[in-house]
Parts: C-alpha cells; structure tokens; sequence
C-alpha cells in the first residue's frame, strides 16, 4: 500500500470515529432531554393524582348525610 492510500484510509477511519462522537453526544442529548421529559410527566401525574383525590374526598363528603339529618 503506498503512503498516500494509507494516509487516506486512516483518514476515513478517523472520520468515521469523529463522525460516531458526534452521534454518541447527540443521543446523550436526546436522552437527557426525554429524562427531564418523564420526570415532568411524572410530577404532573403526581399532581394530577394528588387533585383527583382532593376532587373525590370533597366530592363523597358532599354525598354524605349532613349529621342529625336522620
């Protein structure tokens, strides 16, 4: 193999590994920002959870017989 086609593929494996980091921290991004989206959902779901069963405790204390109605 002469210098310049050596020189030439370890330039294209070169490029392939660079090209492969830049992929590599793309999806730790991409990751990273769907992490801080579950944990979002999750305390919305929470919170969401938290006022459905405020909504339902008000909702059967509402339905019960006021005391000495009876």
């Amino acid at each position: 193999m002469s210098e310049g086609m050596r020189i030439q593929s370890q330039l294209a494996a070169d490029l392939e590994v660079y090209r492969a980091k830049g992929e590599l921290i793309a999806l730790r991004d991409e990751n990273a920002r769907l992490r801080e989206a579950l944990v979002a959902i999750q305390k919305s779901c929470k919170a969401q959870d938290e006022y459905s069963s405020w909504l339902l405790g008000i909702t059967e204390a509402a339905l019960q017989p006021e005391r000495g109605s009876l």
